[in-house]
């Protein structure tokens, strides 16, 4: 098959782009190497203070996450860019589009990332949420040429090369410290050391799903599957690799979440806590002391009082009874009974006969 219709089957079928704006974007890149050395320089500058290392390197934990985060982005992106010049099929200085989608979508990064690893190590108060997730991962239902799947896996393998370099040197640090190192420590790095073996896994499983790409005897099936497994690897290893300065990782590894700004202010939950307890330990009001209960005679004068009210304002002509005269007391009524002569009379009969039955009911 010539040259242009091999160009021309591989554009019908995966499109090809120029690379150039690629390029920009890693010469932008340039600069994680300086941002890195001012680190390193602040982290030494810790440690000749009398710093325990294991503090010294966790005080600029953030800003060496958000860079060392930048760094994999620029070498997974110039891998798959390698791979794809070596491809014949798309012709020099172009690149498969699904390759092209991929590697803008993790320079996008690149100088967000930078930037906040600056704020982080100018600021060390601020708590940022980590880690951080590898991607977007960009497919392509169509399909994923063999040069993107091999650029794939050098990536991976080059991250996992740099992972293991980067903790060996924390463990190096760790161990020339002249103080035993605490617990927490110590389980990190063995935790580090777990999460970068799953890696490996991963890693392994997409190299035997790949098996002879170069040849051609890989199935399209079989290369979306490996990519996907190159996928998870390199995740373990992103993760892995900003939270090597972090002993006991704060508790953050556990916050993932999506679109959530890069970074809070500190705050301390307990003092809310703290708050809501006060507020809930305050003392209630004092209740309003309990009368002491009435005597029978009590009852009866009280009843008295209101027997004579309800006669005083009763009308002229008209003979009230007993009964009207309870009723008239108990519903309250807006008509009172009318006033007559005997009223007085019958009203202190009436009180004598309830004071008789209070007194029974009493005994």
């Amino acid at each position: 098959m010539s040259q242009w219709l091999q160009h021309l089957v591989a554009g019908a079928k995966y499109g090809s782009v120029s690379d150039a704006t690629i390029q920009g974007y890693l010469r932008s890149a340039s600069q994680i190497e300086t941002v890195w050395q001012q680190l390193d320089e602040k982290v030494a500058d810790l440690l000749l203070s009398g710093m325990a290392p294991w503090v010294a390197h966790a005080s600029m934990g953030y800003a060496l996450a958000y860079v060392r985060a930048c760094r994999l982005d620029v070498i997974f992106v110039q891998e798959i860019l390698k791979a794809s010049a070596l491809n014949k099929e798309a012709g020099a200085g172009k690149i498969a589009r699904l390759t092209y989608n991929q590697a803008l979508a993790l320079c996008e990064h690149i100088e967000p990332y930078l930037e906040e690893s600056l704020k982080a190590s100018a600021n060390p108060h601020v708590v940022h949420r980590l880690p951080l997730d590898f991607g977007p991962h960009i497919t392509d239902q169509q399909g994923v040429s063999s040069a993107h799947v091999q650029g794939c896996m050098l990536a991976v393998e080059a991250a996992k090369s740099w992972t293991e370099g980067v903790l060996a040197q924390y463990e190096l640090a760790m161990n020339a410290a002249q103080i035993p190192l605490p617990q927490a420590v110590t389980d990190h790095i063995k935790k580090m050391h777990n999460d970068i073996e799953l890696g490996n896994f991963h890693l392994r499983t997409g190299i035997d799903l790949i098996g002879q790409l170069s040849q051609g005897q890989t199935t399209e099936m079989l290369a979306i599957k490996a990519e996907g497994m190159l996928w998870e690897a390199m995740e373990s290893f992103y993760q892995t690799i900003q939270l090597v300065a972090m002993p006991g990782a704060f508790g953050i590894a556990a916050r993932k979440q999506t679109a959530i700004p890069a970074y809070e202010e500190v705050y301390l939950p307990h003092e809310r806590e703290h708050e809501q307890m006060s507020q809930a330990r305050k003392p209630l009001p004092p209740s309003p002391p309990t009368p002491p209960p009435r005597t029978p005679e009590q009852h009866a004068l009280d009843l008295l009082g209101d027997i004579t009210a309800a006669s005083q304002n009763q009308e002229a002509g008209q003979k009230p009874s007993p009964g009207n005269v309870l009723e008239g007391i108990v519903s309250e009524t807006e008509t009172p009974p009318k006033k007559t002569e005997h009223a007085v009379e019958e009203t202190m009969d009436l009180l004598s006969d309830i004071m008789g039955k209070q007194e029974e009911k009493h005994e």
